[in-house]
């Protein structure tokens, strides 16, 4: 096991017991997948759930028809299925041990804090733009990604270090990279749904108010100070499905669908709901 895919692990198994601080983002999160749904035989994909404390399956599973959870953390997945009740387990199936990003083993190819050499990143930069092939069983209706993104980038800070010139680079294409197998993934005309954190009481104390945020001018004061995580300025993220050729040949009508807080014990999180759907075919 390389030493990301150990942190990973490492992390999810610290916060195997943080289903309270979770209960508002989970609401959140969940009522976007279970609005996504068209049918009650619908095929729900969502990537990283993790220990599953961003989802209420209960509601999930009463919305799909069957549900595939996929994450690196096989340990994970069965810990958020096992809190369930038995009669909401039936139709859920379990992918653990998947690398979303193809590329951790790359990124972890030295002792960390080792600086990669720049034929390695090359090598990163090829298999991100070249597709990152999932053993699936084949494409879904709607497709999750539940707050995954972030820890993907995160990933690439800790490999590369903050300071690395070429960080932003790697950023860019993985970020990408996650966009574009969101995509490939859905059915003609299916729904995708990204839930993704994009900055934190950290540098933005003012998350912690207890008056709802002006979002409108939250962007506006983020985007102008550049204080967001790498790559998750969501009017950015939603500029990338003009810019990206492969996704705009396979995306429409990307949109935000939602702004709202998540508070956790030690820090608070701005969070976005951006929404897109598969070109149909004819």
């Amino acid at each position: 096991m390389n030493w990301l895919v150990a942190e990973q692990l490492r992390r999810n198994a610290a916060r195997r017991d943080a289903w309270s601080d979770y209960a508002a983002h989970r609401a959140e999160t969940t009522a976007r997948i279970v609005a996504a749904a068209r049918s009650q035989n619908d095929q729900l994909c969502v990537l990283g759930a993790g220990n599953g404390d961003d989802l209420d399956l209960p509601a999930i599973t009463c919305a799909y028809g069957q549900s595939h959870l996929v994450d690196i953390d096989a340990d994970a997945l069965a810990r958020g299925l096992d809190r369930q009740p038995a009669s909401q387990r039936q139709n859920v199936r379990l992918h653990g041990g998947i690398d979303l990003t193809g590329c951790w083993q790359l990124l972890a190819n030295r002792p960390r804090g080792t600086a990669l050499s720049d034929a390695e990143i090359e090598q990163i930069l090829e298999r991100s733009t070249s597709g990152q092939r999932m053993e699936l069983p084949g494409r879904f209706d709607v497709v999750a990604s539940t707050c995954v993104i972030s820890q993907v980038i995160d990933s690439v800070v800790l490999a590369l270090g903050p300071t690395h010139p070429r960080l932003l680079e790697v950023v860019l294409a993985l970020r990408t990279n996650h966009l574009r197998l969101m995509a490939g993934r859905l059915v003609p005309g299916g729904r995708a749904v990204l839930v993704t954190d994009f900055v934190s009481s950290d540098t933005l104390p003012s998350l912690r108010s207890e008056h709802e945020p002006d979002w409108a001018a939250l962007l506006a004061q983020i985007t102008a100070q550049g204080n967001f995580f790498h790559g998750l300025n969501p009017r950015n993220l939603l500029a990338v499905f003009k810019t990206d050729p492969a996704l705009a040949a396979r995306a429409i009508d990307a949109r935000l669908t939602g702004l709202w807080r998540w508070r956790q014990a030690r820090r608070v999180y701005a969070v976005a709901a951006i929404e897109f759907d598969a070109i149909a075919c004819g």
